[in-house]
């Protein structure tokens, strides 16, 4: 499907941010999400969702200031401080 018509999906309407990297998805499906993120003007977020000690911390997202609770998260990503990131595990 063309990333002009994903972005049409009615649930981008509803929300004020997407997961861009998963560690427990396909890397095309990452990149059509970072895509699509894109496209829509989203910054994206990450996070591990590892299924494996191995993939414990693969793709976070970093804030720039402390979260510490549920309002902490909601007030950051709607500020748009923050990043979704890649970790180079050894």
């Amino acid at each position: 499907m063309p990333l002009e018509e994903l972005a049409k999906w009615p649930i981008f309407g509803l929300v004020d941010e997407m997961e861009v990297l998963n560690g427990a998805t396909a890397e095309e499906e990452n990149l059509l999400a970072l895509r699509v993120a894109e496209y829509l003007g989203f910054r994206g977020v990450a996070c591990s969702d590892a299924h494996s000690v191995s993939g414990i911390g693969r793709y976070v997202t970093v804030f720039e200031r402390d979260v510490s609770t549920v309002g902490d998260l909601v007030t950051e990503i709607k500020a748009g401080r923050f990043c979704p990131e890649e970790r180079c595990l050894t």
